[in-house]
């Protein structure tokens, strides 16, 4: 309530009547509204300056340009630039242990990107396999990919592998796990190309890249897990979600030593570790709990969100309110 400091005179001297002072009061603590509302809109959207020793460079998907595409965005500089130009969506990229080539999905074939030239070439038509997530062997000679008989079928593990030409008559197709039942997804090689992580109907699974074992299941309860990613050391990082709580786990490679990252209401797709293990490259997706001031941005997608190791939030690496961007992929160096 606004004090009555001094009668409220008209221009003739005349007082005005009680219900103009309340009119004008209420005007008052409306104007007053409106100017802290603001003020909280423009800090509660000032984008939190990201970490001085990120280096490298991400790869990621956005449709900006109508159609999903893979971008590059240096962490260094800022600087992006298009990598792809296609008619189709292109998705799931994957960098290459030389840095130099992107795997990547478009319409159940997979296809091979030289950053350097710009020249695509397809391992895999897309006709009889319905081929996605590709995943590189560290030599760069081979790949994992989930495989489906057609778009409504469930998927298995298959390896490519491909000479230096990388056109389809050179590749090898050798599947590594037939269970028509049961659906594999999101497959990764560790560190060591020794084997193979990958989910298997909302469970992380585990085994031998050179296919000498039977699957290993790595966690059991309730939780769905989705697009585990090895860290450099061997453990493994695995966002899930539990009804209404989303979490990141990180653990061994036999499944031992769980530590939760993060706990809470936000949804993130899947992550990219960065090289030296500080940070992460996450698809922030959606977030369950309300926050009033971010209710009133904007937004038609996902976003790229960067994390620290820990799980905590540290900034914003690629947002918009007319566009989605995700699926990084995070490469050391330019």
């Amino acid at each position: 309530m606004i004090p009555d400091a001094a009668p409220i005179r008209s221009a003739d001297g005349v007082p005005p009547s009680p219900a103009r002072r309340r009119r004008a009061r209420w005007l008052i603590a409306g104007a007053l509204l409106a100017v802290s509302i603001t003020i909280a809109f423009v800090f509660s959207f000032r984008e939190r300056s990201l970490p001085s020793e990120l280096h490298g460079t991400i790869v990621y998907v956005s449709d900006r340009a109508g159609v999903d595409a893979l971008y590059e965005h240096s962490l260094e500089t800022g600087k992006e630039r298009a990598l792809t130009h296609m008619t189709e969506p292109v998705r799931s990229p994957a960098i290459a242990p030389d840095r130099r080539r992107v795997a990547f999905e478009m319409g159940g074939r997979i296809g091979v990107l030289d950053r350097s030239t710009g020249e695509t070439r397809m391992l895999t038509l897309g006709v009889k396999w319905k081929d996605g997530a590709p995943a590189w062997h560290p030599r760069g000679d081979a790949i994992v990919i989930a495989s489906r008989r057609d778009e409504y079928a469930k998927s298995d593990l298959h390896l490519l592998a491909f000479g230096e030409s990388s056109s389809p008559v050179d590749v090898t197709r050798a599947p590594l796990v037939q269970t028509p039942g049961l659906n594999e997804t999101s497959p990764i090689f560790s560190p060591d190309g020794r084997f193979i992580v990958f989910i298997r109907d909302d469970n992380v699974y585990r085994i031998p890249a050179d296919d000498a074992g039977r699957p290993s299941r790595l966690t059991h309860g309730f939780k769905k897990w989705r697009a585990p990613r090895c860290l450099r050391d061997g453990r493994l990082v695995v966002p899930w979600s539990l009804e209404k709580i989303h979490g990141i786990d990180r653990m061994d490679a036999d499944g031992r030593n769980r530590v939760t990252l993060y706990e809470g209401s936000i949804f993130y797709a899947g992550l990219s570790p960065s090289p030296n293990g500080a940070h992460f490259a996450a698809t922030f997706s959606y977030d369950l709990a309300f926050h009033p001031m971010q209710a009133l941005r904007l937004r038609k997608g996902e976003e790229i969100h960067l994390l620290r190791f820990d799980g905590g939030h540290a900034g914003v690496l690629a947002r918009s309110s007319r566009h989605a961007n995700h699926s990084p992929d995070w490469m050391h160096g330019r």
